[in-house]
């Protein structure tokens, strides 16, 4: 009743001013589903000493008026408490000047303030603070990124979009980019014939995204000019390594000059590239980001690093066209053992007129248990000949 008002209390109305429309039969929120037979359609909020706060609709302003003579309140349908505790309540008036209180935490903030903030003690937070996690693909990007720059590339952004691909675009900026594009090394090209006019070396790498049809991924991309097989090969094996990756090998490639595999899977190849500005041989690789930074973050065996020194043997033989490198590669390591530590082919030669090609290994022999003397290596080399020989279409070359 209204001799039971206490500050806070919420007081309704039918202000008679809203016919029809507007007028609340039936409670929404508070005891949800309360008939209310008079109707409802004004609140205000009781302040105390017979004051009462609300909008008024004739001004369309915020106002504190005497409750016995409020217009807006002269037929005053019921009353309801929503806090009971006195000491939650606490009356406060913002000064005009201070715009900067217009939530509940600014007050809890400017009480805290007045009350003394040193004289608040200290809490940590009861929650676990969760370190956030890593997005991988920023991670990697970054590190590859400080090795090619390392050695002298530099970083380029392409059009993601292309004159052939998969996806043709409704609107394309262009005739020659109607598509998005489906590797990034159309873009460096196009980059580094232009800049072969300017400069007589240009090595760039790209990491963007690809799109074949309807679905897109990252792709890494290095490209160079004046520069031949052994040192795109080796800029690979560079980047591989430094991110973790060790048990990758090249293979031949029906297209390409080599494909770049780890186990059995092709994670990209290297291609020879032509520019019309010139500037020399120039080669190119291409690799799934998002599968090199799978690999990158799988766990790996580590084990002693052997304190007996390493021997090097180099190994070329002659195979027909159709022959894949893993073939040999499984010949040699299967009769080498494990005194065979590593096969590194780094060389491909293929000959159409007589229709065969030759590969070219460095082979890398080690023992944790002993230096291996010459007359052990050369015996080796002798079983691995002659079972590489044993296959009558493949040749070893003797000198």
């Amino acid at each position: 009743s209204e001799n039971d008002l206490r500050v806070g209390d919420l007081i309704f109305a039918n202000t008679g001013l809203v016919i029809k429309t507007g007028i609340y039969k039936k409670t929404v929120e508070f005891l949800p589903g309360t008939k209310v037979p008079e109707g409802i359609d004004h609140v205000g909020l009781y302040l105390g000493g017979n004051k009462i706060i609300h909008t008024s609709s004739k001004t369309e302003k915020v106002v504190v008026e005497n409750l016995n003579k409020a217009e807006m309140f002269k037929n005053i349908v019921g009353y309801r408490r929503i806090v009971d505790e006195k000491d939650d309540l606490l009356r406060v008036t913002v000064p005009p000047e201070r715009l900067d209180i217009r939530t509940k935490e600014d007050l809890i903030e400017e009480v805290a303030r007045v009350y003394g903030l040193e004289k608040i003690p200290s809490i940590l937070p009861e929650e676990l603070l969760a370190p956030p996690k890593v997005n991988e693909n920023v991670l990697y990007a970054d590190l590859v990124k400080n090795i090619l720059l390392g050695i002298g590339f530099s970083e380029v952004y392409s059009y993601a979009f292309d004159s052939v691909g998969d996806i043709e675009l409704e609107n394309p900026i262009a005739k020659d980019k109607k598509f998005l594009r489906k590797n990034l090394l159309n873009g460096l090209k196009r980059i580094i014939d232009e800049n072969l006019r300017y400069f007589e070396k240009v090595k760039v790498f790209e990491i963007g995204k690809v799109f074949n049809n309807e679905n897109e991924n990252i792709s890494f991309a290095v490209i160079a000019s004046d520069v031949d097989f052994y040192e795109m090969k080796g800029v690979v094996e560079t980047v591989l390594e430094k991110i973790g990756i060790t048990n990758f090998y090249f293979d031949d490639h029906p297209d390409k000059v080599a494909e770049i595999r780890v186990g059995n899977s092709e994670i990209g190849y290297i291609e020879p590239i032509a520019f019309s500005a010139g500037g020399g041989p120039a080669f190119g690789w291409e690799i799934n980001f998002e599968i090199l930074v799978r690999l990158a973050t799988e766990e790996m065996e580590y084990r002693p690093i052997s304190k007996f020194p390493a021997s090097k043997r180099d190994l070329a033989i002659f195979v027909p066209l159709e022959t894949k490198v893993i073939e040999v590669m499984d010949v040699i390591e299967n009769i080498a053992g494990e005194l065979l530590i590593d096969t590194d082919l780094f060389d491909i030669y293929e000959n159409p007129e007589k229709g065969r090609k030759s590969f070219a290994f460095h082979l890398k022999f080690q023992s944790y248990e002993k230096t291996l003397s010459d007359k052990e290596i050369n015996d080796l080399m002798d079983k691995i000949m002659g079972a590489l020989d044993a296959n009558v279409d493949w040749e070893v070359r003797k000198n």
